[in-house]
């Protein structure tokens, strides 16, 4: 069991002579950084430095031969393949162990990184690492021979809970009831959390006071300077990850930006990307499949980039959501498919409950169109989709589903089913897309409950497993996984 996943650690893998992990005339031993980036970015989940040491003789191996120098290193990996190594990616290798001779008594650190995002919340996946060389056998005229090594470490995806106190919550195959630590100062509650899958797995916490970073870290972290500090100030009551960069938005009373951060840089934007002249919904964002950024007033719909107003003011998207007989105050927005005419595939889910687009996309005329099936007076907190459908949840802890099922012309919106139903309110959902579990947050009495539930084999019906018990409010949950030397 892994008792901290969020620590580095240091791990010796002995490889003795003709046996073990390796073979050759040689003998190799590992030391591993969890968390260690080529070009010095640490703590990242998704990165490992691995230390291979020619260890055996203790450098006087031209008297033993029991040991000799090492060349022409290639790595591969088996089970998991989104894994990148030296000999798939330079950057991985800065060192030039694939290009050098380690002597005897000699070591060389290289580097092994998660490329992408590729399994289950619901899996622990061994990554075996193997190494093939050159020995350098020609002291007594043997001339060379070919060498291996293996060794394995493991990929772990987890499920972050972030709480409105600072807790985050960390629950994975290895771990199923969680992990719950102090992240950021109670003082400072958090609003909002996103993922970095891109480029270092990070998991970014939105605060009242800015952003702050997790990674393989444990215990009260809560000291960590905010990374928008200077940059820009206000609560930021929305984070989500963009085409390889974070979105943040800032919020007074007022107005709003959307500024933004490149994970792979690690740097911001010079000035905001977007511009609003209101407050937003906290986690109430969508982003359609042409790259277009929907936010949400409390009655009003945005919509950011393409032809929408000026390069940096987002335009309006809709009438006003209490005109009518309309959503009404704004909760959750989704963009789940492209819908078919009259219909756009945006939804709105507010106190009125849950309604879908009508008219042409970005117009500032399009109205709101009640989603039948679901019952009247429940107001929709929260919303996600997986495989073009829509899963949106409600204050009475229904999960509702709304298929993927437009007919064109009509002027009635797919009918929501219900899939799922708990005590709670729910707070925050989200999807674990490789695996099709779907997770989501109950919160009542001041305490919350996470569950997850299958929706890959029947989509319209799930049935919930609680994963946790007595957590502080969830406000919002993300997924990412990490490389862990031991399990």
């Amino acid at each position: 069991m892994i008792k901290k996943l969020l620590t580095a650690i240091f791990i010796i893998c002995s490889v003795p002579v003709l046996s073990g992990c390796g073979s050759g005339n040689t003998a190799l031993s590992y030391t591993f950084l969890q968390g260690s980036c080529p070009g010095g970015v640490n703590k990242a989940p998704y990165c490992m430095a691995v230390t291979l040491n020619n260890s055996s003789g203790g450098g006087q191996t031209w008297i033993t031969s029991s040991s000799h120098g090492i060349s022409n290193l290639t790595i591969s990996t088996t089970g998991a393949q989104n894994i990148q190594t030296p000999s798939t990616s330079p950057t991985m290798d800065p060192n030039n162990c694939t290009g050098s001779t380690i002597a005897p008594g000699g070591n060389c650190t290289f580097y092994l990184k998660i490329n992408y995002e590729s399994f289950a919340t619901t899996s622990n996946e061994p990554v075996n690492v193997n190494l093939n060389y050159t020995v350098n056998d020609t002291l007594f005229g043997d001339g060379n021979s070919g060498g291996s090594s293996t060794f394995t470490i493991y990929q772990v995806t987890n499920l972050y809970a972030a709480q409105s106190n600072g807790y985050v919550g960390i629950f994975n195959i290895v771990n199923p009831a969680g992990t719950n630590f102090l992240a950021e100062s109670a003082s400072d509650p958090i609003n909002t959390s996103a993922t970095d899958t891109s480029s270092y797995g990070f998991l970014y916490l939105g605060g009242n006071n800015g952003i702050y970073v997790l990674g393989n870290e444990s215990g009260n972290e809560s000291s960590s300077p905010s990374i928008s500090s200077g940059v820009f100030s206000g609560a930021v009551s929305n984070l989500f990850s963009f085409s390889s960069s974070l979105y943040a938005v800032p919020s007074t009373l007022t107005s709003s930006s959307i500024w933004s951060y490149t994970f792979s840089t690690q740097t911001w934007a010079t000035s905001s990307t977007y511009n609003l002249a209101t407050a937003i919904v906290p986690n109430a964002y969508a982003l359609s499949s042409g790259g277009l950024i929907y936010l949400a007033s409390k009655n009003q719909i945005f919509i950011c980039g393409g032809g929408s107003g000026s390069s940096t003011n987002c335009s309006p998207d809709g009438v006003s959501t209490n005109s009518g007989s309309g959503p009404g105050n704004v909760n959750a927005i989704a963009f789940p498919n492209s819908g078919s005419s009259p219909f756009t595939g945006f939804y709105v889910g507010g106190t009125n409950g849950l309604f879908a687009e009508s008219g042409t996309a970005s117009s500032q005329n399009n109205t709101w169109v009640a989603v039948p099936g679901i019952t009247a007076g429940n107001s929709i907190t929260a919303m996600t989709s997986f495989n073009s459908n829509l899963y949106a949840a409600d204050n009475m802890g229904n999960i509702w589903y709304v298929p993927n099922t437009y007919v064109a012309g009509s002027t009635i919106p797919p009918a929501a089913t219900l899939a799922a139903n708990v005590s709670g309110s729910i707070s925050a959902i989200i999807v674990d897309g490789v695996g099709g579990i779907l997770y989501f947050a109950t919160t009542s009495g001041g305490s919350s409950t996470v569950y997850g539930c299958n929706i890959s084999a029947s989509p319209s019906t799930c049935k919930p497993v609680p994963s946790s018990s007595s957590l502080y409010p969830v406000v919002s949950l993300s997924i990412a996984s990490q490389l862990v030397s031991g399990i």
